[in-house]
């Protein structure tokens, strides 16, 4: 109780304002109307709006909006919940409205409701539907309704609000007190109960079994043991006209109001929320917390959303848009950080800061004794601070240079100091002395610094990483394994191992690293999961967990699992640019962080990991990409989906035509911590055998499908890489087309049968008929066409439709039908026998029967 008392007390006294990662949703990220009225949450996980500018039901990605459009006669929704029978139901003010498929079912005073402006509805467990309007209350209970007015008993015909408590007794808020209802008669409650006849906004049951009242001028609980109402006020710190609450998944009750939200528990007060924390607006009409443990507020601006508070930022005018470069911490909690403008201290018990000194501040360092604080300042040297005075050393007194990057003090407890013209020590009694490159420092640009612990100095640079043991520096570069010489932090974990921030990631140094090898590192990349190839600053968690900062916001790496998760703008790290080398774990194992406009401050006991896969549901599937009317193809289609369900468990769903095979699924895994995280995998069974990679894509499109049977299945992780057991199906046939059929195969056999027993026939009986040789080199033709087109598919299939296989087949083909084409050609064409031509006599030569000389002959 004591402890209870000194937190009230402390939350109570002035502080700056810690900002809260909420998540701010309005007209711009796709609400219909920025004045939201309730929010509730259905079966399927999705979250439901109303809204002035209508209803409209919300994914994560994407707002689903209802209004007159689809059949309500007002876009003024003031309530909408769920039925036992999954419906939708909304409160407007022209009557209320059940949404059956895409369009609403609205029911009026015409249809008996006791007035048409709706301010609430309820379902009890009968599944009556209850309105509470500004002339009385309605019971519908299916088929009619009945009316409760003043005349039976109301206090007031104008009713705000309706519950059912643990007794099933039915309590009324109406606009001039409480009033309820066991089912026989209507009792009142006025100033002699406790409770002051005003108007009862809001009604809802803690864990104990209480109840609670919001009025306008705070809330009353009644206690369930005793029966008295205990007043909750500006007294108790609530403040502001109440108009809604709830009892959260801890035990904790949430009331809000126009001076935003307050959170109490056991009566006491813990903390009250405004926009200083982080709301987009004091004035809260609604609030709401999902599954998964989100709070959701509605108000006069939209909507603000926050899962958890792992990331805290400060709204103080000090450090607001700054550049954050160092912090440190004192042995009285005292956390002590550096600016371009300031120094600063913040007392954690106090939430109080505090400016200690006007300076350029560039690191930080309380010595091991902690009575020195150790400055680096930009332009400025080095400075002393021993509780009482400021003592500074520049280069007057043997410094290099006067801006001073990063301070480590050594087993000696001397103070080093890297500077752009190599480190300095500064021995106890003050003395200087310098390093450069020319004592063997890897370069004269050192950027960040360490001690081991084991008598090892370490220093990184622009040009590599630098050890010195012993009065000599040992260097190690990209020439060994480093990623990138440009090293920016430096941190050691546990085990002894260093890890490095350089500009191309980050690297591991292995056990007894040695400047002879070329592979002491083990580097991790973008390729690994960072947000960032640059990395800018590591530290090392309590669990150690290695954190790194870069542009894109911070990731932490686990060294078992290897790892990488993201933090950034949409995790509630909202300040994303990390500066260089400003990380600091304080006593409490709470992380601080440097940015160039702020500090952000880590909390490990709040990131705890969630251990809910998100709901996941195919929502639509789609053939070439066109919504598709599926009551066209399928007897059974899904109720809020209306995409095709199989009649028996595994079964296919829809059987689509041979040229429906272009299909596109869409799906959504419905988790609300961070949406934006939410990845898939999938794969169509029949077609591929491995899970596709990884991703935030919620469509998966495959086109020219063969025919076949499919099982298209998807799985979703959520932003904790917590994966669903069981992935959602959809199974699917795509038809032969008909002359692929098994008929249209016999019906080709028994054509080409046919025709061959009437060309043998026809080639016996009429031989030399032209016919019969029409229809013999027709059935050898279609012959040789069937047999090769189905040897090409065959080749197709096997080969890759590689030509060269094509042309070696047609030649095999060619070889084998050619015997039974000459066949063909002998019997329908045989040869003639051979006749014998005589032989000619011989000719009559007359140069052989010439006598004499034929020159001389006279006759």
């Amino acid at each position: 109780m004591r402890y209870l008392l000194f937190l009230a007390w402390i939350l109570a006294l002035p502080a700056v304002a810690q900002v809260y990662p909420f998540r701010h949703y309005g007209l711009i990220e796709g609400l219909p109307e920025e004045n939201v009225n309730y929010i509730a949450e259905d079966h399927n996980s999705f979250i439901w709006i109303a809204t002035q500018g209508g209803v409209c039901k919300f994914d994560g990605r994407k707002f689903y909006k209802y209004s007159t459009t689809q059949g309500l006669l007002s876009n003024l929704v003031k309530c909408v919940i769920e039925d036992k029978n999954y419906h939708i139901w909304v409160a407007t003010r022209q009557g209320i409205a059940r949404l059956i498929g895409e369009h609403f079912e609205v029911f009026t005073e015409k249809n008996g409701l006791v007035d048409d402006d709706v301010n609430f509805i309820l379902e009890d467990k009968n599944g009556n539907i209850w309105c509470a309007t500004n002339e009385g209350l309605s019971k519908y209970d299916g088929k009619r309704f009945s009316n409760f007015t003043t005349f039976q008993g109301l206090p007031h015909n104008t009713i705000h609000s309706l519950h059912f408590d643990h007794r099933n007794i039915l309590w009324i808020g109406t606009d001039n007190g409480l009033a309820s209802y066991d089912g026989k008669k209507i009792k009142t409650y006025n100033v002699h109960d406790g409770i002051v006849s005003t108007a009862i906004h809001c009604i809802f049951q803690d864990k104990k079994l209480n109840l609670w009242f919001g009025t306008p001028l705070g809330a009353y609980k009644l206690d369930n043991i005793s029966g008295e109402f205990q007043f909750f006020g500006e007294l108790k710190g609530i403040k502001g006209e109440i108009s809604a609450g709830l009892c959260d998944k801890e035990g904790k009750v949430w009331l809000v109001s126009d001076e935003g939200a307050f959170v109490l528990q056991d009566g006491f007060l813990l903390e009250h929320l405004t926009t200083q924390n982080g709301l987009s607006s004091d004035n809260l009409n609604c609030i709401w917390q999902d599954k998964n443990f989100n709070f959701w507020f509605g108000s006069n601006k939209g909507i603000s959303k926050i899962n958890n508070r792992r990331f805290i930022t400060f709204n103080e005018p000090l450090i607001y848009d700054k550049p954050i470069r160092a912090f440190t911490e004192d042995d009285k909690q005292l956390i002590w950080i550096g600016t371009n403008e300031r120094l600063l201290t913040y007392d954690i018990k106090s939430k109080k800061f505090s400016e200690k000194k006007a300076l350029n501040v560039r690191s930080l360092l309380w010595d091991k004794d902690k009575k020195n604080l150790w400055i680096g300042s930009v332009g400025e040297g080095l400075w002393q601070y021993d509780g009482t005075r400021y003592k500074n050393f520049t280069t007057a007194d043997g410094l290099r240079d006067n801006t001073i990057y990063c301070l480590v003090e050594d087993e000696q407890n001397r103070i080093w100091a890297g500077t752009d013209k190599g480190v300095a020590r500064i021995e106890k009694d003050g003395k200087i002395t310098t390093f450069s490159e020319n004592q063997g420092l890897a370069d004269n640009y050192v950027r960040c610094a360490l001690s081991d612990g084991k008598g090892n100095l370490w220093f990184g640079t622009y040009k590599g990483l630098s050890r010195f043991r012993n009065g000599i520096f040992t260097n190690f570069t990209t020439q060994n394994g480093l990623a990138n010489n440009i090293v920016l932090s430096i941190a050691q974990d546990a085990q002894g191992t260093i890890w490095l921030a350089t500009e191309n990631g980050l690297c591991q140094m292995k056990p007894n690293a040695s400047p002879k090898d070329t592979n002491c590192f083990i580097c991790y990349t973008e390729k690994d999961g960072f947000a960032s190839q640059n990395l800018w600053s590591v530290i090392v968690d309590s669990e150690g967990n290695i954190w790194t900062g870069h542009r894109n916001g911070i990731d932490r790496f686990s060294p078992k699992t290897k790892k990488v998760k993201n933090y950034s703008y949409i995790d509630g790290f909202s300040l994303m640019q990390t500066f260089p080398n400003a990380l600091f774990k304080d006593s409490r194992q709470n992380l601080w962080i440097g940015t160039f406009n702020g500090i952000i401050k880590y909390l490990p006991y709040e990131d705890v990991p969630n251990k809910n896969p998100p709901t996941l549901h195919l929502i639509d599937v789609k053939l070439f990409n066109r919504k598709t009317d599926w009551s066209k193809y399928a007897k059974l289609l899904d109720p809020d989906f209306a995409i095709p369900l199989s009649e028996i468990s595994d079964g296919i769903a829809v059987k689509l035509a041979h040229n429906e095979n272009s299909i596109t699924f869409e799906f959504v895994g419905v988790h609300f911590t961070v949406p934006e995280r939410i990845k898939y995998q999938y794969k169509l069974e029949g077609f591929e055998k491995e899970w596709s990679e990884k991703s935030e894509q919620n469509t998966a499109t495959y086109t020219n499908l063969p025919p076949g049977v499919y099982t298209f299945y998807v799985r979703s992780y959520n932003s904790d890489d917590e994966m669903n057991p069981q992935p959602i199906m959809f199974k699917f046939r795509i038809d032969l087309p008909y002359w692929e059929k098994w008929w249209f195969y016999l019906a080709q056999v028994s054509f080409f049968l046919t025709l061959v027993i009437v060309s043998v026939y026809l080639g016996l009986t009429r031989k030399n008929s032209r016919y019969t040789i029409i229809l013999a080199f027709t059935t050898m033709l279609m012959l040789f066409e069937f047999v090769s087109v189905y040897i090409e598919n065959f080749v197709e299939s096997y080969t890759g439709n590689i030509p060269i296989f094509k042309v070696i087949a047609n030649v095999v083909l060619a070889s084998l039908i050619a015997p039974f084409e000459k066949a063909l050609k002998n019997y329908l064409f045989p040869a003639k026998p051979a006749i014998k031509i005589p032989e000619e006599p011989p000719r009559f030569n007359r140069i052989e029967y010439e006598i004499g000389n034929p020159e001389d002959d006279l006759v």
